[in-house]
């Protein structure tokens, strides 16, 4: 019997310059024996016009305008009398099994309609980490080690029994939220392999549940609290996994810090521990962290950019100076 797969792809461009995970998906089930039955994708993502799908035969369709957005808005466009067209129209071209990925949040309606429901890559170890955040928050926490884990959808976001987990992940000590995506989700498609193996023969697919007592989240709300730096209590080390956790994403969000009471977009830094020359010139009794000591008279992109000085030592902070 063939076992159609359906897959639902969300913002699968977070990161500029990142590997093409969504596409690395699709590559796996073209290469196995099951049938890819249909891609969406919201409209301007590249998978649409992805070459191989089109040479398979295989149908793209941009995801519905009421499926796009956060789960409030697709709560509230659920009750608009567009959300039954849009629903049809998702639902097609029949399939066994759906795929999400980096998708928002799914009604019940949809995932119900699939024969066996559908499952989800996340880059953490649920229930840790729960959220559209947790690759950023690996950086901020510095955890260097890791693993994605494979799991049902539900009706409440990232609680689906647990099918599988990746492989164990070391991370890099300059890792990047782009870098903690591509290695945990990464390390996850070869077990997808395996698990969609097993759906289609048959195999009972039940799933593990989330243990609720160790659930932590990574939510929008925190990512804002933490793009702002904590000049009396941020070591180095909290310093520069607060600046790459920020600066090297491309998702609009900004790290910012107050220098001279005013905050400031931070667009690069260089941190300097307290054994440094210019630091051990500083009276430290007399300047406390946050305060400015001087600019940065090099040449180069730093050329006048404050330095602050830190718990640990200085930073040049290279900024934007934007109020918020």
């Amino acid at each position: 019997m063939t076992f159609r797969i359906g897959i639902i792809i969300g913002s699968s461009r977070l990161f500029g310059g990142a590997r093409d995970l969504a596409l690395d998906i699709v590559d796996s089930i073209l290469q196995s024996p099951h049938q890819l039955a249909v891609v969406f994708a919201e409209s301007n993502d590249p998978v649409l016009t992805y070459s191989l799908l089109h040479q398979h035969g295989i149908p793209t369709y941009s995801l519905p305008h009421t499926f796009c957005g956060t789960h409030n808005e697709i709560c509230q466009k659920m009750t608009e009398p567009r959300f039954a067209e849009d629903f049809n129209y998702l639902t097609n071209i029949p399939f066994d099994l759906g795929i999400s990925f980096y998708t928002n949040w799914l009604p019940p309606i949809v995932i119900g309609y699939s024969r066996l429901g559908f499952i989800n890559l996340h880059p953490s170890p649920l229930p840790m980490l729960t959220g559209y955040e947790a690759e950023r928050f690996h950086v901020l926490m510095n955890h260097r080690k890791s693993w994605g884990t494979i799991h049902y959808l539900a009706e409440k976001f990232d609680t689906g029994n647990i099918l599988a987990r990746g492989n164990m992940v070391e991370l890099p000590e300059n890792m990047t939220p782009m870098t903690v995506y591509e290695q945990l989700i990464g390390n996850c498609i070869p077990v997808l392999r395996r698990i969609l193996d097993d759906f289609a023969s048959g195999k009972p697919m039940h799933g593990e549940p989330q243990d609720e007592s160790q659930r932590t989240y990574a939510t929008y709300r925190d990512a804002i609290r933490e793009s702002v730096v904590q000049w009396s209590t941020d070591s180095n080390l909290k310093l520069d996994c607060r600046f790459r956790a920020y600066c090297t994403a491309n998702d609009g969000m900004i790290l910012r810090a107050a220098i001279e009471g005013q905050l400031c977009n931070i667009s690069n830094i260089i941190l300097l521990p307290n054994n440094n020359n210019i630091v051990n010139c500083i009276p430290n009794n007399l300047v406390s962290p946050g305060q400015k000591i001087g600019e940065y008279q090099q040449s180069g992109s730093f050329y006048n950019a404050p330095i602050i000085k830190t718990l640990e030592g200085i930073a040049v902070v290279a900024v934007n100076r934007e109020s918020s």
